[in-house]
């Protein structure tokens, strides 16, 4: 188990970073999860099942760890890890043109 091992980053607004937690998942085997849809899960037998509930769990506190606790409201209604992590990313990604054009400007040093 080697996410117990690890040194979570704690992600805020000011740091977030999803390629981290990708990272952390995939080193722990757990990153399929992150892709598998509702449908190929339904397709699974029980034993894969099982093994995926497992994978799905180890996930979830992997992402967990790595908040921090002012973040986890913006988590309260997802259920599955990649609902997690589509949470998070709608809060912290910044999406127009603008907010990235602001982002530039404001941590250019001036000439």
């Amino acid at each position: 188990m080697a996410s117990a091992l690890l040194p979570f980053p704690q992600l805020t607004s000011d740091n977030y970073n999803l390629q981290q937690v990708e990272i952390l998942t995939e080193t722990d085997g757990v990153k399929e999860v992150l892709t598998t849809s509702q449908e190929d899960y339904d397709k699974l037998d029980i034993n894969n099942k099982v093994k995926y509930d497992k994978s799905e769990s180890k996930a979830k506190c992997i992402i967990v760890q790595c908040m921090t606790d002012k973040h986890i409201e913006y988590i309260k209604d997802a259920r599955t890890a990649k609902e997690i992590l589509r949470s998070l990313k709608n809060v912290f990604e910044r999406k127009s043109t603008f907010s990235k054009l602001y982002i530039v400007t404001i941590t250019l040093p001036p000439e």
